[in-house]
């Protein structure tokens, strides 16, 4: 469709620049607040939003972020929407969090809430919502090492193809404490009235994985494809056609200028009511 077109070459060439090494090497900074200055994060941001405003927007629009100076979450429906995804996409450690109006630092919604649907139906007052979860699975498998453990013996737990456990390493204890908040709200987002819980398998796909745009446009719309077919044949795709019809208009003018083979996908239809 248009829109599809639209949107998909902006995004492929916005991958391809985050994607390249040199841009990164070059941007590479002393790594006391990230490792980097965060500026070819946002030129890279800035290409495909340009000054364009969330108001611009035809549809509802809003994104989260973590509030690291007043410990909350932000959602943000107005402003620049060059500044607000960056915020957003934040990543402590790699680009710096983004610094708002009132002087508040501002990084990804997802360490407190990485999938936000009380928010758009609680807020934006969505009827029914399609939430696709792309997080990868926690490893909650036991781990027994004692009361202290050397780090060398660690070491060589990770070098033997034997072991009976993995031990998590410094980094990864550090992420699931970080996104402990955001585990327990994707457990409440699966029981929501009126939201269909999607999931795709991440399969050994990293954060910063921006070199594998193609590969993962297919598998997202091979899982579509499964998707639509599932709901096809349940016969929910008559009931849900209610959500189609006209496009909405703009709110107001603009201002500014390998796949096939994938496993078969996580598929959980949470409604209460009676659709």
């Amino acid at each position: 469709t248009p829109d599809s077109v639209s949107i998909y070459g902006p995004l492929k060439a916005f991958s391809r620049r985050m994607s390249s090494m040199w841009r990164f090497l070059l941007d590479v900074t002393y790594p006391i607040l990230a490792y980097t200055s965060g500026r070819e994060f946002n030129r890279a941001i800035w290409t495909v939003f340009k000054d364009a405003e969330i108001e611009d927007l035809w549809l509802p629009f809003y994104c989260m972020t973590a509030n690291i100076t007043q410990s909350r979450s932000e959602v943000h429906t107005a402003g620049l929407l060059w500044r607000v995804v960056r915020a957003s996409m934040s990543l402590g450690g790699f680009v710096p969090p983004l610094c708002d109006e009132n002087g508040d630092l501002l990084v990804d919604g997802g360490y407190l809430d990485n999938l936000p649907v009380q928010v758009m139906k609680n807020e934006l007052g969505a009827s029914m919502i399609f939430a696709v979860d792309i997080a990868g699975e926690n490893d909650t498998s036991p781990v027994r090492y004692g009361a202290s453990v050397s780090g060398f013996w660690v070491l060589l737990n990770h070098l033997n193809p034997f072991r009976s456990y993995w031990i998590p390493t410094l980094a990864e204890v550090q992420s699931r404490l970080t996104y402990a908040s955001s585990d327990r709200e994707l457990e409440n987002a699966k029981i929501v009235d009126d939201c269909v819980y999607l999931r795709v398998p991440p399969r050994d796909v990293g954060v910063l994985d921006f070199g594998r745009f193609d590969e993962l446009y297919r598998r997202g719309y091979e899982y579509a494809k499964e998707w639509t077919a599932e709901w096809q044949k349940a016969g929910l795709l008559d009931q849900w056609q209610p959500l189609g019809g006209k496009p909405p208009r703009p709110r107001r003018a603009s201002r500014g200028g390998t796949s096939s083979a994938a496993p078969p996908p996580t598929f959980k239809l949470t409604r209460r009511n009676s659709i």
